[in-house]
């Protein structure tokens, strides 16, 4: 067991968050980033952060960025349902329905692609639900997935990206 106050430390201040941020975080392990998108603002605007590679914060500071491009939309919502496919090196933005919106990781001009089969429940954007960790990528079967809540239809839904 570590020294206690060893193993965790605060790395900057940032005044973007607040104690009632329903966002999500997400880590670009390509570009040693990690993004912020959440409920404060919209899921169009966030901030990233450089890491150094030792854990520290490049500069000390926060980045902001737009994601702009595609046609789905971007619902300001809790927890938001996205994350980079390593396969790739885009960031998938799950909405509900067919569509999923590919995000260009350096520009960030999103693409949407729309999906055959059946259509997936909305994931309860609304009251406390949110897309809390029902968006993931499943690499042992390159899919991507959806987890609908119990309360609004309970079911898995994968997406099979074309490669």
């Amino acid at each position: 067991m570590g020294t206690p106050g060893r193993r965790v430390s605060v790395l900057l201040v940032d005044d973007y968050t607040s104690d009632n941020d329903s966002g999500h975080l997400f880590y670009d392990t390509k570009r040693h980033r990690a993004l912020k998108l959440g409920l404060q603002f919209s899921n169009t605007q966030g901030r990233y952060y450089d890491f150094d590679g030792t854990g520290r914060v490049i500069g000390g500071a926060n980045h902001t960025f737009n994601v702009t491009g595609g046609t789905a939309g971007y619902p300001a919502h809790l927890g938001p349902t996205i994350f980079r496919d390593p396969v790739i090196d885009q960031y998938v933005y799950f909405r509900g329905g067919q569509t999923l919106t590919f995000i260009d990781p350096v520009t960030f001009i999103g693409t949407d692609q729309t999906f055959g089969g059946a259509t997936p429940t909305t994931p309860g954007w609304v009251g406390s639900m949110g897309g809390y960790h029902r968006w993931f990528y499943n690499p042992s079967n390159d899919t991507y997935n959806a987890v609908a809540p119990t309360v609004t239809g309970p079911g898995l839904f994968v997406f099979a990206p074309v490669r």
